[in-house]
């Protein structure tokens, strides 16, 4: 029998806050990893679905996602194929302009060098924040969930003592 990697942090929110333990205490199996099945776990994809969810809920971002994925036979566009991919394709799929010139940027940054994710990866929070947050449309609250949301990266799954700080 495997271990429940999640009891500890069950018992911390039962501990911290009486509605989370009543939320805790109505799904006492809760598995924050059922969650996130499905969605990307690199930090190209974490920060491709972090745009994409700007202000919608995870069940739109990720219905937008898939049909990107779609564009690329069921799989995570590369940056280069993102960055053919126009505003109006992107549009069609149910991405606004603005969201797709974020990509678009993110997309040009990776490919000319301007960002670079293999130097992301082993940066820690702050200062992968700091790099992230020069993209067009990516700001601290996205460049924080997109590095918090992929794993293998140091530090990315450090609790914090503080809330985040204010965007």
């Amino acid at each position: 029998m495997s271990k429940d990697r999640w009891t500890t942090g069950r018992a911390l929110l039962q501990a911290a806050d009486p509605r989370m333990a009543k939320l805790v205490d109505a799904k006492p199996g809760l598995d924050p990893d059922l969650l996130f099945d499905g969605l990307p776990s690199d930090l190209w994809g974490a920060l491709v679905l972090q745009v994409i969810g700007q202000q919608l809920s995870l069940a739109a971002a990720a219905a937008i996602l898939k049909r990107l994925e779609a564009l690329q036979g069921g799989r995570m566009p590369t940056p280069a194929e993102l960055l053919a991919t126009d505003a109006e394709t992107l549009r069609g799929i149910g991405m606004s302009y603005a969201k797709a010139a974020y990509l678009h940027d993110l997309a040009a940054r990776l490919e000319d060098g301007r960002l670079d994710l293999d130097r992301l990866r082993t940066l820690d929070d702050d200062a992968a924040r700091t790099e992230l947050i020069e993209v067009k449309g990516v700001g601290r609250f996205t460049a924080w969930a997109g590095c918090r949301s992929a794993p293998r990266r140091p530090g990315s799954c450090r609790p914090r003592r503080r809330p985040l700080p204010a965007c």
